[in-house]
């Protein structure tokens, strides 16, 4: 009995110390884990992770743990270790909505809107109203220019949590990208009454303030901002770059002298005062306070190497390259030293030294692989050596990093505008304009490739905001002017031309595009009278002659037309531009002879300009004289350093008459001068898939035709489809070239190359069907006798 008691209470013992050491694993447990919440609640993140990290060394299975230690890492923007934890807590918890969809942010800030759709999705499936998977899907479909679907899901994501603010930022961009601004400054208000100190919100509204020409409002918002982190000094930047855009430069730098005053040794605020001075002409004035700041603080390398760009900046080479050596030699051994580096290889990279260049890099890669300036620079030399996959792959090793840096942006959005991926390009260029809304490149640069992809309201409407950011801007008044002339809205042409003639420098250009806006309107004589103002500025501005003239010959003045020009050309024997007018007219009227003197004159002129070569040529061949078109453009190749608009035409008459070889060269010469127009892609494609036979050619075409921008037009995926059928793909050939059918069912050369795909894949009824209407069209096509006998063939085969 007394043993049975004893083991009774030593088994109570065993289980109390159990419980009471349980006790104490849970309470230090819960201890961190609350330490790591209340961190990351004051953005103390470093702090927060150490406290995750300890809850996860007690249970590596915590999954509200492990989901906030990887939170923490994509604050500390350490993207590759968040990414890789959120799949490690999915594994915990495959059904987890909270980290499917973070994961999903993460692939969204990778440029990867597919991959964060498709999570967003699974989490849907789980859970059709979770409101942070629906905006996750929403951003993914914007980035993939899918704007109505994407405004659609982002309202069902805030009316379902009106505090969802990824919903909210992303719905009044859309409706700011639309010009909806009293939308946006709704929502973003509405917004702002959950969480009144969101400073991305904040500085959208100050954007729609400005959009609006509300500056008052938007000044005192961009105040408000810099108050809620008045140790930010990028807000105050902000301020400063708003003033100057506004013409306020004094305002500008009494307010960067004010802080200065508080904070006098502030590197940012310094070296911006200084540049502000230096782009208002002050170079003399910049030196010696730089020395000055030198002298003051000489371990701070930022006031050298700005010292070093103003030396560049008054063409002082061998100063500012003594400057940055002195800089290396005095930070020698620390991490100042790499910077000045990098900065003196992008000096010699601008001078043309390229050796040089890639000689610092390399030294400087080797001690940090990860030196933002040093790969920034090394990426500017591969958009020289005209290799923007690898500028790609350094620039986004920067922007990991450092994901507001405005020169990796506006290099990465470069870099994919010449790789054809433009829909990449228009995304960085809007973080870009996010992060520097000042800068008038960027809106550019957007609307640029808005247009490239036809979406010109989107154009106009970066170009709008633009101007609310600098009102008399040549280059943004001239942009929309174009954009306003190729939609007929000739009233806002009138409205952007009166602008430019108030302008001090773009008086010129006022008065031509009042001509075309009167033009346009039918109203050809007061076109007339405004061409002839511009002439009056500069006689020999090309296009209001031109204007000119084509005002004159839709209203049956030709003789008018040719008498100015001959009056013209006596008073400017050398100008080009009046022969090639003249010849053109005289064309239209088949005065070939007359027509011939007046283009050669023009040639003669001015032998480096392309057009007067191809305007004969044009003649050429109306007389039937393809050879002679073949020699005069093949000269004007030659003459005007290999002009892409002489090479296309080539090309295309190469085509033609069945030079084949021919045209593919040219084609591949325009290519390597970077020229990669869809047409260019398209058709170089399609002539190595159809008149070469080896295997490498067709890889080749593919891996081209893969670089088109518009895979919805016919013609392109009838080349797509093509190339699948030479490499053998036939089932992928169908599907493309019955796209291609659909949207042009009435074209022969592609019901012969769709018969061709169901032969391939032993349809022979379909085949039949297809070739029989392809040759049932009057349209001839290339391949005709092909057809008519694989036709004739299957009729065969099916009596057979």
């Amino acid at each position: 009995m007394m043993i049975s008691l004893a083991r009774s209470l030593l088994a109570l013992c065993v289980v109390t110390l159990l419980l009471s050491a349980c006790d104490g694993v849970e309470g230090r447990k819960s201890k961190y884990m609350a330490q790591g919440d209340q961190n990351f609640e004051i953005k103390d993140y470093e702090k927060a992770r150490i406290s995750y990290q300890n809850v996860l060394q007690i249970d590596p299975k915590d999954v509200a743990a492990n989901v906030r230690y990887g939170e923490t890492l994509g604050k500390l923007h350490e993207w590759s270790k968040a990414a890789a934890q959120y799949r490690r807590t999915l594994e915990l918890d495959p059904e987890n909505n909270l980290t499917t969809t973070l994961l999903a942010r993460l692939y969204l800030l990778a440029q990867e809107p597919d991959l964060a759709i498709g999570l967003a999705d699974k989490a849907l499936v789980r859970n059709p109203g979770y409101s942070p998977a629906l905006s996750v899907k929403a951003a993914g479909l914007a980035i993939k220019g899918d704007a109505d679907k994407s405004r659609l899901l982002a309202r069902e994501a805030l009316d379902i949590d009106p505090q969802n603010n990824d919903a909210s930022i992303l719905l009044a961009s859309l409706h700011t990208q639309a010009r909806e601004y009293a939308e946006a400054e709704a929502v973003l208000n509405a917004a702002l009454k959950h969480e009144a100190d969101n400073i991305t919100m904040m500085t959208l509204l100050a954007q729609i303030y400005v959009f609006q020409k509300q500056y008052d409002a938007a000044g005192e918002q961009l105040k408000s901002i810099a108050s809620l982190e008045p140790d930010t000094y990028s807000h105050r930047q902000t301020i400063v770059d708003f003033y100057n855009h506004q013409g306020q430069a004094l305002k500008a730098e009494a307010y960067l002298q004010a802080f200065i005053d508080a904070h006098p040794g502030h590197v940012e605020s310094n070296i911006a005062l200084l540049k502000l001075r230096l782009t208002s002409g002050e170079l003399e004035n910049v030196e010696p306070a730089l020395i000055e700041l030198i002298l003051a603080y000489p371990d701070v390398v930022d006031f050298r190497t700005t010292l070093g760009e103003v030396y560049v900046s008054r063409k002082e080479i061998d100063k500012a390259i003594s400057c940055y050596e002195d800089t290396v030699e005095y930070f020698a051994g620390k991490p100042a030293a790499i910077t000045a580096s990098s900065r003196l290889a992008d000096l010699y990279r601008g001078q043309g030294n390229i050796d040089k260049a890639n000689e610092i890099l390399e030294a400087v890669l080797e001690l940090n692989p990860e030196d933002p300036d040093a790969l920034t620079t090394r990426a500017r030399l591969a958009l020289v050596a005209d290799q923007p996959d690898a500028a790609i792959a350094d620039l986004r090793t920067v922007l990991k990093a450092h994901p507001k840096d405005i020169v990796a942006l506006a290099l990465i959005a470069e870099s994919h505008r010449r790789n054809g991926e433009v829909n990449l390009a228009i995304n960085y260029l809007l973080q870009l304009k996010t992060a520097k809304p000042g800068q008038i490149s960027t809106y550019l640069s957007l609307s640029n490739l808005y247009q490239i992809q036809q979406r010109t309201d989107e154009a106009v409407v970066v170009l709008e905001q633009a101007r609310a950011l600098s009102p008399s801007n040549r280059q943004i008044l001239e942009a929309l002017a174009k954009i306003y002339v190729s939609q007929g809205q000739w009233s806002s042409v009138h409205e952007v031309s009166k602008a430019l003639i108030a302008t001090e420098d773009a008086v010129l250009s006022g008065y031509y595009f009042t001509g075309i806006a009167y033009q346009g309107q039918g109203e050809h004589d007061k076109a007339v009278s405004w061409f002839d103002r511009a002439l009056a500025e500069q006689p020999a501005a090309i296009e209001p002659m031109t204007a000119k003239i084509t005002s004159l010959l839709v209203s049956d003045r030709k003789e008018l037309a040719l008498e100015f020009l001959l009056d013209h050309v006596k008073k400017h024997p050398d100008s080009a531009y009046a022969y090639n007018l003249l010849g053109e007219i005289e064309l239209g009227s088949k005065h070939y002879s007359t027509s011939e003197k007046y283009l050669r004159q023009a040639i003669s002129s001015n032998p480096a300009w392309w057009l007067p070569y191809r305007t004969l040529a044009s003649l050429k061949l109306k007389q039937q004289k393809t050879a002679d078109a073949v020699d005069i453009l093949s000269q004007g190749i030659s003459a005007s350093d290999g002009a892409v608009a002489l090479r296309q035409r080539l090309a295309l008459l190469l085509t033609s008459t069945g030079d084949y070889e021919g045209a593919i060269s040219e084609y591949e010469a325009l290519l390597s001068a970077g020229e990669r127009s869809d047409s260019t892609l398209n058709n170089l494609a399609m002539l190595l898939a159809t008149y070469r036979d080896d295997a490498a050619s067709a890889q080749r075409a593919c891996t081209i035709v893969n670089q088109i921008s518009d895979a919805s037009n016919p013609a392109y995926l009838d080349t797509i489809g093509w190339i699948h059928l030479r490499l053998g793909e036939n089932e992928q050939a169908l599907v493309v070239l019955k796209r291609a059918v659909q949207s042009v069912p009435g074209e022969p050369l592609l019901r012969f190359h769709l018969g061709k795909a169901y032969l391939a894949t032993n349809d022979h009824a379909a085949a039949r069907a297809e070739l029989t209407r392809a040759l049932d069209s009057e349209k001839d096509f290339e391949g005709k006798e092909e057809a008519m006998a694989l036709l004739e063939s299957l009729k065969k085969s099916s009596k057979g």
